[in-house]
């Protein structure tokens, strides 16, 4: 090794690869997060469009948001917010 030539400390890469390595995991952990979040609403909307007109009434729904519960779409009930 010539003296002009640059060196990368042992230390530096290590720090500069745990922080990748800790930058890859965030990332991670929010999709993760994000699928649990879109799974557990997609769980939530089958269940409610399962209920009859009856149940879903009687939980607060109006007519208009019977029908949106039962095409399975994703919305908050007005009672509900």
């Amino acid at each position: 090794m010539t003296s002009g030539s640059p060196t990368i400390p042992v230390m530096d890469m290590a720090a500069d690869e745990a922080s990748t390595r800790q930058q890859f995991g965030n990332v991670l952990g929010r999709l993760a997060e994000a699928w649990r979040k879109a799974r557990a609403g997609r769980i939530a909307r089958d269940s409610l469009a399962e209920l009859d007109t009856t149940t879903l009434r009687d939980i607060g729904l109006d007519a208009d948001e019977v029908v949106r519960a039962h095409s399975g779409e994703d919305f908050t009930p007005r009672s509900w917010a």
